[in-house]
């Protein structure tokens, strides 16, 4: 009997987490921290209802780290845009920024938040200048 109900328990989470991902319910911004904010900002568009708010869920609470598609990533590149536009301050626009401003900000940044870089983070920024270069 046990296996029995834990297969079906499996089975229901897997369909209500995938009804969580389509659901126009969950939130795309990047950090957490931000998600009551981009709600007010869906509420103010009239894309969600204040009675809505209580049901939203961050995109992280239903996919783990990696699973994220090409389309969700564009989704939340487009709530990190609209925080922005409203003055919110992002990760995403703080890393851009000093991107714009040059390898030197984009480290320092870097280092600000993680620490100093390993050997790895310094062949992508390198990677990443060489794209630039080509531009």
């Amino acid at each position: 009997m046990g296996r029995v109900f834990e297969r079906r328990a499996a089975r229901l989470l897997g369909v209500a987490n995938a009804l969580l991902a389509d659901s126009r319910l969950t939130i795309w911004c990047y950090e957490p921290q931000h998600m009551p904010a981009m709600i007010d900002l869906l509420i103010a568009k009239g894309e969600l209802s204040e009675s809505d708010r209580p049901h939203c869920v961050h995109w992280r609470t239903i996919r783990g780290p990696g699973e994220a598609t090409q389309e969700e990533i564009g989704k939340t590149l487009d709530a990190n845009e609209m925080l922005e536009k409203a003055g919110i301050r992002t990760l995403i626009g703080q890393l851009w920024n000093a991107w714009l401003q040059g390898r030197e900000t984009l480290e320092a940044l870097w280092r600000d938040w993680v620490g100093d870089l390993s050997a790895d983070d310094l062949k992508r920024l390198d990677e990443l200048e060489a794209k630039r270069s080509l531009r």
